[in-house]
């Protein structure tokens, strides 16, 4: 087979991964598993920036956090002894204030609302005990995928993006991966191999689609495109390769990604996965 035939059939086997990942994404909403996902996720408070940085503080292994109500409706329960992890909760009130009216020009009293902070407690998963919560098992490709690892080793060496492993990412705790810029990006190190592999695949994606030359995030991309670009990659890219990456479809689920939203980006997933997926068989 000439190199022009291999690009070709490369490029059919891209396109058709794509439209595979389209139809099966379009289906993950209607599943079971993805509706108790989602009726779960109601009831997790999302944390600010700020306390969600306290969260790390305290607890670094931290993965999902709720107070002591929460934890009881889920009917898990609190570890004998488990320290409370502090963080700051809002609060609003309201005081009586003078003011003056500028049409009567008199003093009127009104009230004026306020916002204070008092210390909540809260609890990671790992300090309770109970009932199991619904899972998605997105992202779970298995197998041996240390030659992709190598290949994908040496692709950021090759197009000079910064990788390095850590044991939690800092801010996004429970997340496998993050992205800093163009050159720069994080995955999880004690992943399963095809796992670890597919997280790496999808931060480059990141890298080389969703930040500018001023290491800014595009404007042009909204969350969820942004997810279902990079997700896309490494879903055409480790099928290609033969690992079983189906889970995508709750993954991009998650992140309101549909068909429709795949094939959007079609063009945007398909020039990476080539890229990447050439170097590869180089």
């Amino acid at each position: 087979m000439s190199q022009k035939e291999k690009r070709e059939e490369l490029q059919k086997s891209i396109t058709a991964s794509i439209e595979q990942l389209a139809t099966i994404t379009d289906s993950a909403s209607a599943e079971e598993n993805f509706k108790g996902w989602l009726q779960l996720q109601s009831r997790f408070h999302k944390y600010s920036w700020g306390n969600t940085w306290l969260i790390h503080m305290q607890c670094p292994q931290a993965t999902r956090v709720a107070g002591f109500g929460t934890w009881k409706k889920l009917k898990r329960f609190i570890k004998k002894g488990s320290k409370a992890i502090k963080i700051w909760c809002p609060r609003f009130g309201k005081k009586k204030v003078s003011v003056l009216n500028p049409t009567t020009g008199k003093k009127e009293t009104q009230d004026e609302k306020f916002i204070y902070f008092v210390v909540g407690n809260v609890f990671d998963v790992s300090q309770t005990d109970g009932e199991d919560l619904p899972t998605l098992g997105y992202r779970t490709a298995e197998g041996c995928a240390d030659d992709v690892m190598d290949s994908l080793h040496a692709y950021c060496q090759e197009h000079q993006i910064g990788y390095n492993y850590v044991t939690q990412i800092a801010l996004a705790p429970g997340a496998k991966g993050a992205s800093y810029s163009s050159s720069n990006l994080e995955v999880v190190t004690d992943l399963p191999s095809a796992q670890k592999a597919s997280t790496l695949i999808h931060e480059i994606a990141h890298c080389k689609l969703h930040w500018n030359d001023d290491n800014q995030l595009s404007v042009e991309h909204t969350n969820s495109s942004r997810e279902v670009e990079a997700e896309g990659v490494a879903y055409v890219v480790m099928s290609h390769l033969g690992f079983d990456m189906s889970g995508s479809r709750f993954y991009l689920a998650c992140w309101n990604g549909d068909g429709e939203a795949v094939k959007a980006s079609m063009k945007a997933i398909a020039t990476v996965s080539k890229e990447i997926l050439e170097f590869i068989q180089e």
